[in-house]
């Protein structure tokens, strides 16, 4: 799985959710040694060149974000002694590369076909259904090629691409936490900025002269720190700036609660303790389970993203691991890499001739993915202990779970250990309650 530029992909405007979208075409740019290894003879077929201009996010090696900075300084060499730059010419060429680029455009159509009962024998006759079939066209400086379905590619009959947004509000690009703090902070760096406006007056503050001290010329009236203003008063002396209203940090604590509330982050959660009072370990565990309601959100768009991609994923797989080789899997149990032994046509449940094209060719296996990124799990690590502690005094879980859900350095060593003195005792597999009555006894 490879994560792909928003801003080199170019989704059907109409579409408000992948269920919608009729297209997807991915810009991508490609060597020609990379074109030729995709597709085999296309280096022949194409004229090597940037024949598009496309989108692309910004980064700190463009030149449009850094002009003039090098993006390469080299240490000094001897028998010099300073650092050298390199000054690129404003009319330098952003793809510079000895080896040509080529625009390609992975364009994926939605199309549909129809279904009729000579297919599918639980149909009536004269009825049909109709079903989606995708359609991959590659085109590279007007030059086409592939134009293939996808089920003439791999086995599923759909594009590769999965959508991921953290919130999903029922458009195609969904809002970011940074986009729901940013009025909140706006009006905070306002309130700041009078505030240090203020504290610049009080260092550096206006001095109302005489009319007749004739110190320079008639200046402008403006409330800027260092002015000089001609007053009626036969006095010289500086102006006072205005007291600061204990309202001002009283609306900034309010902006900071708020936001607070949007991010899920309360003051408690991070430590702080309120004045006078001290939380327990339930009311605090409380309060972080329901302050991570969007973390939950995202978390469920996460195990949907993981979903579709996990499924064809395994699909090409089962399609494509033809050869015998050895897979390196994470133990479900304790984390220990074990490996597991695959032959060649692993995923395939009928034997026989392996042409595809033929009617006894044998059928992938079937597969259900599970994608658990813990949206329905206790967020806090006190909230998880405590649910760990209290399936313990029910007899629910081992001391080694209960052990391993504590983060403790060791657990298999110590685990071990007590798990030995119970059975010396005669206590091992009782729950903490029977076990106090078999020593009372």
């Amino acid at each position: 799985m490879s994560r792909v530029d928003p801003a080199t992909l170019y989704p059907d405007p109409n579409a408000r959710s992948m269920a919608q979208c009729n297209y997807i075409v991915e810009a991508k740019i490609m060597s020609m040694n990379d074109l030729d290894r995709a597709f085999p003879g296309a280096a022949g077929k194409v004229q090597p060149g940037m024949s598009e201009s496309i989108d692309e996010s910004p980064h700190r090696l463009d030149q449009t974000v850094l002009p003039g900075q090098p993006r390469v300084n080299m240490g000094p060499l001897a028998p010099n002694t300073q650092f050298t730059t390199w000054q690129q010419s404003p009319r330098a060429n952003v793809f510079t590369s000895e080896d040509p680029v080529v625009v390609v455009l992975e364009a994926w159509i939605r199309t549909h076909r129809i279904i009729d009962h000579n297919e599918d024998p639980t149909l009536q006759p004269g009825n049909a259904r109709v079903v989606d079939r995708w359609k991959c066209v590659v085109v590279v400086n007007n030059t086409v090629l592939m134009d293939k379905y996808a089920d003439e590619i791999y086995a599923f009959p759909t594009h590769p691409y999965s959508k991921m947004v953290l919130f999903d509000t029922g458009e195609w690009y969904g809002p970011c936490m940074v986009e729901f703090l940013t009025s909140p902070q706006e009006s905070i760096n306002r309130m700041l900025q009078s505030i240090e406006h203020n504290l610049l007056l009080l260092g550096n503050p206006i001095l109302l002269e005489q009319p007749k001290a004739n110190i320079g010329g008639r200046p402008s009236m403006s409330n800027r720190p260092g002015q000089r203003v001609l007053g009626n008063k036969q006095t010289t002396g500086f102006m006072d700036p205005p007291v600061i209203h204990p309202d001002f940090m009283r609306l900034i604590e309010y902006y900071e609660g708020k936001m607070e509330v949007i991010a899920g982050m309360y003051a408690i959660m991070r430590g702080a303790q309120q004045s006078g009072s001290r939380q327990s370990t339930d009311v605090v565990s409380t309060i972080q389970d329901s302050a991570f309601i969007r973390v939950r959100a995202t978390l469920r768009n996460l195990e949907r993203l993981l979903r579709d991609a996990a499924n064809k994923k395994c699909a090409i797989i089962s399609e494509f691991y033809t050869e015998p080789r050895l897979v390196h899997v994470l133990g479900a149990k304790e984390g220990n890499p074990i490996a597991m032994a695959l032959r060649a046509n692993h995923f395939y449940n009928l034997p026989g001739t392996m042409d595809h094209s033929s009617a006894d060719a044998p059928v992938p296996m079937r597969f259900k993915v599970r994608a658990d990124a813990g949206s329905d799990h206790p967020t806090s690590r006190q909230s998880r202990q405590a649910q760990m502690e209290r399936l313990f005094a029910l007899g629910a879980v081992d001391i080694p779970a209960l052990l391993q859900a504590e983060s403790i350095p060791g657990w298999k060593d110590i685990a071990g250990r007590v798990m030995e003195q119970q059975a010396v005792a005669g206590t091992l597999g009782q729950p903490p309650g029977a076990r106090q009555r078999t020593r009372a006894q």
